[in-house]
């Protein structure tokens, strides 16, 4: 139920507003996550998977 009503919501905010939304919630993982910022380091590294990465137009 909240899901539905905060992808409603999500669905009518401006670029800014969908980006400082990101913003806060990747700094709620960082804080709350010790582990958050190194996996994410870690996936996003193209050197050691470049397998698992795909062009962007294909997203």
């Amino acid at each position: 139920m909240i899901a539905e009503e905060l992808k409603a919501r999500i669905s009518k905010m401006t670029p800014e507003e969908r980006r400082e939304l990101a913003t806060f919630l990747a700094k709620l993982e960082l804080e709350g996550d010790p582990d958050y910022w190194p996996t994410l380091q870690r996936r996003t590294d193209q050197t050691a998977h470049p397998d698992k990465w795909i062009p962007v137009e294909d997203i």
